[in-house]
């Protein structure tokens, strides 16, 4: 019965000529449509904000919201503004409302002028929607998924928007509304650069053959150069012989390798020419995942206005942030791939110096078990370490029928004592969670020099982590290295609480801007780009923020 009913409305709106009056009824009669009714489409397109149309027509008493033809038009830099921070402009639906509008002007029929006006803020609430928040909705991909998504205290949405739409410059609206600091915008700036160098063809491919380095001539030193030139590592000069492999070369693939997270040998080995080589269309791909990824967690990062931890996992790195600057950076080492460092936040509650560390299930089940079965007394010997019973009592290995013993009957804590040979160094920075994360220290210092520092099971390692401590506390008066050192001498655990917990984000982004501006690219290790980009590219859905 209702859907005739609507059909007889649309029938006689069809037929009706523009009025304030007939338009008010048959849009409320519309909206009433969206509120109780699972979906609704205009000409094909799936109307998706129906739990905010509703309110923000019922706000302006059910009168147009884009009464004229050059607020309109407006919608098409609104969609190319999308485009520009990654977003599909095939997500919204701009050709269908253009189908509807007369070369000038507005139609005269009502029918066409409440389709037009709901396809105009279905617009509007998609891009505000995707560019806020993400087109992609990380609960979905990332069950674990703990960072913020919701609106700031006191925030109308509907109020918002109107203000949007009634603003005299849109995009410039908009931008003041989802204003998103300069990491975000660099990597705006970024995306705009390389789809430029795509739209010029892109990069040539650099042949592969031995290793280049400076000094060597030929052909493939040509194609190197050629390539550079494209990405932009690399001047154009008329002074340069073209198959030499001369100084400015030199500096211009050592700047390639740092900006892709490569050993900066300056020498064009295999891994280097495969990072040459990746097109340019890929790496657009991962500009756009990691504004996605920042989408989703840029409203929590403005929320913040002291000290910040991020770990980027794809780069291996940890900076620290005062309010939205980075002060401070060190190389880290992330988990294997099989052993995934995980995305998520939390707060740095407490600080340990010279720690124990008791072994988690899955490192002993895995890789200590058979080792301590075969020699319990040598193994634990060799690596500092005791066995303790449920109650913390150290148990002599000798008086154990080590043939009852397997993975499945293990009554037993293995912990290795606090020292240089602790696998989580001297110190470790305690944010308590469900994966059993935490940033530490390491005795395996060598391995920080490697481009590739995917080594440890989960936690990550941090490089400098006196430093970090540092500016954790952030009082150098107290907390110094002067005074860590007293504490180390010590050879005794202690734990020391921060005065205010500090966030920690633990990120993955494959695709970052440099202290410089320019983009930098790393590894996808755990093939995480692949899922997202694929969602990224799918049918837009809508799921109300609250």
């Amino acid at each position: 019965m209702r859907k005739l009913l609507l059909c007889l409305i649309l029938l006689a709106a069809a037929e009706s000529a523009w009025s304030e009056s007939a338009f008010s009824d048959f849009l409320r009669e519309r909206m009433e449509w969206l509120m109780f009714q699972s979906d609704l489409e205009i000409d094909g397109e799936p109307i998706l904000s129906r739990q905010l149309l509703p309110n923000l027509y019922a706000e302006n008493e059910y009168q147009p919201l884009w009464g004229d033809r050059a607020r309109l038009d407006r919608l098409d830099d609104l969609v190319a503004f999308a485009y520009q921070q990654g977003l599909d402009p095939v997500d919204y639906p701009l050709d269908t409302l253009k189908n509807l509008l007369p070369e000038e002007g507005l139609p005269e029929d009502v029918l066409s002028r409440v389709k037009i006006d709901v396809l105009a803020t279905e617009i509007l609430v998609r891009v505000t929607y995707q560019v806020r928040f993400g087109k992609v909705n990380p609960y979905q991909l990332f069950p674990d998924w703990n960072f913020d998504r919701e609106l700031l205290p006191g925030e109308d949405p509907v109020q918002m928007l109107l203000g949007l739409i009634r603003a005299n410059a849109l995009n410039a609206a908009v931008t003041r509304e989802i204003e998103r600091g300069p990491i975000y915008q660099s990597m705006v700036r970024g995306l705009a650069e390389y789809r430029q160098i795509a739209e010029q063809g892109g990069w040539p491919e650099v042949s592969s053959g031995p290793t280049l380095r400076q000094g060597d001539r030929g052909p493939r030193v040509r194609e190197l150069r050629m390539r550079l030139e494209a990405s932009g590592e690399l001047a154009a000069s008329p002074d340069s012989e073209p198959e030499v492999f001369d100084d400015e070369l030199l500096d211009a693939i050592t700047q390639f390798q740092t900006r892709h997270g490569l050993d900066g040998d300056g020498a064009v080995g295999p891994a280097t020419l495969t990072a040459l080589n990746v097109p340019v269309q890929r790496r657009i791909q991962q500009i756009r995942a990691a504004l996605e990824r920042g989408r989703w967690v840029f409203e929590d990062l403005h929320k913040i206005r002291g000290r910040l931890v991020l770990v980027n996992i794809a780069s291996a790195e940890v900076s620290v942030f005062q309010g939205r600057e980075i002060i401070w950076n060190t190389r880290a080492q992330i988990g294997k791939p099989y052993r995934q460092t995980p995305v998520f936040r939390d707060e740095i509650q407490y600080l340990v110096f010279n720690p124990t560390w008791t072994v988690p299930p899955t490192i002993l089940r895995q890789d200590v078990l058979p080792r301590l079965i075969a020699d319990p007394a040598g193994y634990l010997a060799e690596k500092n370490m005791d066995l303790l019973n449920r109650d913390g009592q150290v148990v002599d290995v000798a008086d154990i029928d080590w043939s009852t013993i397997g993975p499945g009957n293990f009554p037993y804590i293995v912990r290795q004592r606090p020292g240089p040979w602790n696998a989580l160094g001297m110190i470790k920075f305690i944010f308590p969670n469900p994966h059993f994360v935490f940033l530490h220290d390491t005795p395996s210092r060598a391995l920080f020099e490697r481009a590739d520092r995917a080594f440890s099971s989960g936690c990550v390692r941090v490089e400098d982590p006196f430093m970090l401590a540092e500016l954790l506390f952030n009082d150098p008066g107290t907390w110094n290295m002067t005074a860590f050192q007293e504490i180390l001498d010590t050879q005794q655990m202690r734990t020391v609480h921060l005065e205010r917990p500090v966030p920690v984000f633990l990120m993955y982004l494959t695709a970052e801007p440099g202290a410089d501006g320019s983009m930098r690219f790393f590894e996808d290790i755990y093939g995480r780009d692949r899922e997202l980009l694929k969602a990224l590219d799918a049918e837009p859905a809508f799921a109300p923020i609250q």
